[in-house]
């Protein structure tokens, strides 16, 4: 079938090498397959679905020890959104529980610190050079010990903790009647995901001509790859706007959300506006891949991807 016969579909052209562009059920493993050249993806092992509970423990154990990692590490689905299944695995216990009794592929990943950022990208066909379309600065929330509150409390006297605090209470339950010493910092948020509790803002003033450069040289790793978020952790924003000492954590496709709509600061107004802007510019690379040749998912085909995903 033409172009015509899948309007509806076209964004899915956008990123003709990963499946459907990225709207649903794609490998986070496969699409990081396709940066490693870049030398600027965090070391990460696949694990199938098809291991028994102790293969699947003896594979993230080796991955560890061929890259010199301690704990923490990240565990996490191939396959999942918005920070859904995601751990923070700090010893071998956690990691035992985290792998034991699992249907689906999962993804270990070395953990690394550092600030978080979200930076959208895409590449227009015919243009020499990309776009940033946006920065988002993800706050990992920390919360400073008065030597009097218990961390329950911290939590509720926060402006920025209080409208997550069950999400912080149901995490934090071990330690939530403790009392944190003075100056102690307590680290309530450890996923860049607005889901779990980080806090997104606007870093659009961050965007700078060395770090469009750096993200053009990461792009052009990656055949079939036009459009979508890089989720980012670098030391500084310094480090960012340079654009050095980048280590991407995950790349996601044409159902990337431009996240800084999630600032205080924006009216549900803006944020329409710039989801608008995001998909009319998904829109466009798709029909002009596809004019090229591309593959376009037809309705069925995303029907289909997404029945599969919810079964999982």
């Amino acid at each position: 079938m033409g172009i015509k016969h899948h309007q509806l579909t076209l964004f899915t052209a956008a990123n003709p090498g990963i499946i459907h562009g990225g709207f649903i059920g794609e490998s986070k493993a496969k699409i990081l397959d396709k940066f490693k050249s870049s030398g600027c993806v965090a070391t990460y092992q696949f694990l199938p679905a098809n291991l028994s509970d102790e293969e699947r423990i003896s594979e993230a154990e080796n991955f560890m020890q061929r890259y010199d990692l301690a704990f923490p590490v990240v565990v996490k689905p191939d396959v999942g959104q918005r920070g859904a299944g995601v751990k923070i695995i700090k010893n071998e216990l956690d990691l035992n529980q985290a792998l034991n009794d699992v249907a689906n592929e999962l993804i270990i990943q070395e953990y690394i610190a550092g600030r978080e950022y979200g930076v959208f990208y895409y590449h227009l066909p015919g243009e020499d050079k990309g776009h940033i379309l946006s920065i988002t600065d993800k706050n990992l929330l920390t919360l400073s010990g008065d030597g009097k509150s218990t961390l329950e409390e911290l939590i509720l006297k926060d402006e920025q903790t209080l409208n997550l605090a069950k999400k912080h209470f149901d995490h934090h339950k071990d330690n939530l009647y403790e009392t944190p010493a003075e100056g102690e910092n307590i680290r309530l948020v450890e996923l860049g995901t607005h889901a779990r509790g980080a806090v997104f803002s606007d870093g659009s003033a961050h965007i700078t001509p060395e770090l469009r450069k750096r993200m053009d040289k990461i792009s052009n790793t990656a055949e079939g790859f036009s459009f979508g978020r890089f989720d980012i952790r670098t030391t500084s924003k310094e480090t960012l706007k340079a654009g050095t000492n980048l280590h991407i954590i995950e790349v996601n496709g044409v159902t990337s959300e431009d996240t800084s709509i999630y600032d205080i600061e924006n009216s549900i107004w803006d944020a329409q506006k710039a989801l608008m802007r995001q998909w009319k510019i998904a829109y466009s690379i798709g029909t002009a891949n596809a004019r090229k040749g591309a593959d376009i998912s037809s309705v069925k085909d995303i029907i289909g991807a997404l029945s599969s995903y919810k079964k999982q």
